[in-house]
């Protein structure tokens, strides 16, 4: 039988890290080892740890000197990490029950690089689950239906998920032979997915939830800002990647693409991300980089696109 390690994130949400680690203590098959990065916490977090950690030997607690991000911790617990395969949660997140069990048993069924699975998205506000569409027709769990995606067709449509490095689960002989790390500070899973699925030789699906993801209200996905214009340097990181590797299949490129152009157009159109002020300027970035409508628009990403050139018009 495989074995899995647990890298977990936290930074001040000594509540709900301790909701997240509770549903890690009742798996029904526990993991092998849980190591817990804690980015210098001021609320209480590295003492409760330091005393969480006591409790068993496969109970591994790390703290940064200084605040450094969720990459740089990620990273640290991937590092850290012993077993034959990695999944990662960050602090505020829950499995559920059965999650290991359900991972192990796909991976048992087919050794494969990663392994895909479902998850819920929980409103912390209002504490109901909410849609997965995050505002935009785009995102879709369909993917995880097909068990073994092997085929071009079968792998793209794993980029109209949303990109988050927790609703994976990954052979560390992967990525420590690939060389994968966890960059930048903001959208940083965008970049993480594109080069796991480019470069994996292998990849499977759970379509069960296995994981809750958990929305605040004042995260930065919701915080109106300029910030989210980092995303057009997300974005130019990954056409270095892809230009890095010629051999990546023209339709992974694609897909890789299609996604960047509804991510970036979501936050414009659909959401409250930017100031209305610069809205204009938002959308004249969109439209200088070709790359992004570098694939067959369908009829609603034509009706996107015309869209985002009308905001571009008013500035």
């Amino acid at each position: 039988m495989s074995t899995i390690s647990l890298a977990v994130t936290s930074y001040n949400q000594l509540d709900l890290l301790k909701i997240g680690l509770t549903s890690v203590e009742q798996q029904t098959r526990p993991f092998d080892e849980v190591i817990v990065v804690d980015d210098c916490s001021t609320d209480g977090s590295q003492a409760f740890l330091e005393a969480w950690a006591s409790q068993g030997p496969n109970r591994i607690f790390l703290k940064n000197p200084v605040n450094e991000g969720r990459s740089v911790t990620r990273n640290r617990g991937m590092d850290a990490a012993r077993m034959e395969y990695l999944a990662v949660l960050d602090g505020d997140d829950w499995f559920e029950p059965n999650a290991v069990e359900e991972i192990l048993a796909a991976i048992e069924r087919a050794r494969t690089d990663m392994v895909f699975f479902g998850y819920n998205s929980f409103d912390h506000a209002r504490g109901v689950v909410v849609p997965k569409t995050h505002g935009s027709a785009f995102y879709t769990q369909a993917p995880l239906a097909c068990a073994l995606p092997r085929t071009d067709e079968e792998i793209k449509d794993l980029f109209r998920m949303i990109p988050t490095a927790w609703m994976k689960v990954y052979k560390r002989a992967f990525l420590q032979n690939q060389n994968l790390r966890s960059t930048g500070l903001l959208y940083e899973d965008i970049v993480w997915t594109l080069k796991c699925i480019a470069l994996a030789d292998s990849m499977s699906c759970i379509q069960n939830t296995l994981i809750n993801y958990r929305m605040h209200a004042g995260s930065f996905l919701h915080l109106c800002s300029d910030t989210h214009f980092c995303i057009f340097d997300v974005s130019d990181e990954c056409e270095d990647f892809l230009s890095e590797h010629p051999g990546i299949s023209t339709s992974i490129k694609q897909a890789s693409r299609r996604f960047r152009f509804n991510i970036s157009t979501n936050a414009l159109l659909n959401t409250n991300r930017l100031p209305e002020t610069s809205k204009p300027r938002y959308a004249k970035e969109i439209l200088a980089r070709g790359e992004l409508t570098a694939f067959d628009l369908d009829v609603r990403e034509q009706e996107v696109l015309e869209a985002v050139k009308a905001v571009a018009s008013r500035g």
